[in-house]
């Protein structure tokens, strides 16, 4: 009986090869995954399969007959994985160096010779900046690849009505995979205001501006990723400041500029006025202000889309197919792709992959009225199947143009 499991070393959005052999034909074979986080927290997943008529068993071509994930999932050991003793899900946290994960395998009173890999959240040689609303004029990280990288577009990337730095893990990746990435908060944070309410615009491009400044990155090649109500500023910045934007991604959308989240007033501003904004939330072509409907026409570079059509903290869907109908009724020439997931939910615009925890955990959203809402997708692990999905497209994106 043996086990093998490859790759040896990787980054964690890197798939693995997993397979048992020399087992009984159609035996019953259990494999399971461990590994202990920087913080201490030890998370573990297991599956049952029953071995082919060889004697052997692939997680990527083989369903489980039960285990903590369903389905033909070549990671799904990975997703599943969850904390063997804290309460709830629980996202796994990784430290600056590899992580080591230890699979087991066993059939009919045998054990295999356990095998274990190393996985990591960034390359050796990528750095992390803090900066400093002092220094900079706004609040973010500067995520910088490995020295002698070849220059590849940078990315600009913000979250949504959560506020704060998030998607540390995307910005490493991001620098990982050879891009300069600013990861920078507009709300929720030190020295900011602490709601999504009358944020200028003129923020974004000031980080722009010292982004362009920066070693590694090309000030013609900076691509901005907005996520849920942030993917609102992105688009904004792509329609307003062309000069400053090569292209933009947003990911789980809204093709119009919502209130702010009592909607009492506006949530972006421009040259210290309002920007139009609409209160009907879930509407596409808004009746109480149309100029709410952001102008992606004058987008000049690239775009991309991602939504979930069981998405249940906006009609990402809906949006995004919006977006798409106005550049072909303007008739733009700018290149445009919408990748949909029917059975996936808010979640999807996470974009990163093969992080443990992540399929156990379906944290709940605020929309844009703050209401809490489910991130889940029609089935628990519709996320996850579709940032399997997404992430390898968004780097194809990105070097494509």
């Amino acid at each position: 009986m043996k086990l093998r499991v490859t790759a040896a070393s990787a980054l964690f959005d890197e798939p693995l090869k997993i397979a048992v052999s020399g087992v009984k034909p159609k035996a019953s074979v259990v494999v399971r995954v461990s590994s202990t986080d920087v913080n201490g927290v030890a998370f573990a997943s297991e599956a049952t399969f029953h071995a082919d008529g060889d004697g052997a068993v692939n997680p990527a071509r083989d369903a489980p007959v039960v285990g903590s994930y369903s389905g033909r999932q070549g990671m799904g050991l990975i997703d599943s994985m969850s904390p063997t003793s804290a309460p709830g899900p629980m996202l796994y946290f990784w430290g600056q160096g590899d992580q080591s994960f230890t699979f087991r395998a066993s059939s009919g009173g045998r054990d295999a010779a356990p095998v274990t890999v190393a996985r990591a959240a960034l390359k050796p040689g990528v750095t992390l900046v803090p900066v400093t609303l002092e220094q900079a004029g706004f609040v973010g990280q500067l995520w910088q690849p490995a020295p002698g990288t070849a220059r590849k577009p940078a990315v600009l990337l913000f979250g949504g009505s959560e506020g704060a730095i998030r998607g540390q893990l995307v910005a490493a990746l991001f620098a990982s995979h050879g891009h300069p990435a600013l990861n920078i908060a507009y709300f929720n944070a030190p020295g900011l205001q602490p709601t999504l309410s009358s944020v200028p615009l003129e923020y974004f491009t000031t980080a722009l501006k010292w982004f362009d400044g920066q070693p590694n990155v090309d000030p013609h090649q900076v691509f901005v990723v907005g996520t849920s109500r942030g993917s609102e500023a992105a688009l904004l910045l792509g329609a307003n400041f062309p000069d400053l934007v090569a292209g933009v991604i947003a990911s789980v959308p809204s093709n119009v500029a919502l209130c702010s989240p009592t909607c009492d007033g506006p949530a972006w501003m421009l040259n210290g006025q309002p920007l139009p904004y609409t209160s009907q939330f879930n509407n596409p072509a808004p009746t109480d202000e149309p100029g709410a409907v952001i102008p992606v026409e004058r987008i000049r570079g690239p775009i991309l889309l991602i939504c979930g059509g069981s998405d249940q903290v906006w009609h990402s869907c809906d949006y995004a197919k919006a977006i798409v109908d106005r550049l072909k009724t303007n008739h733009t020439t700018q290149p445009h792709q919408l990748l949909s997931y029917a059975s996936a939910g808010h979640g999807v615009g996470a974009l990163v992959r093969y992080e443990p925890g992540s399929g156990s955990l379906n944290t709940p959203f605020p929309n844009a009225t703050g209401q809490l809402i489910n991130s889940a997708g029609a089935t628990p692990d519709a996320n996850t199947r579709a940032r399997a999905k997404v992430w390898p497209r968004v780097l194809a994106f990105l070097n494509e143009h």
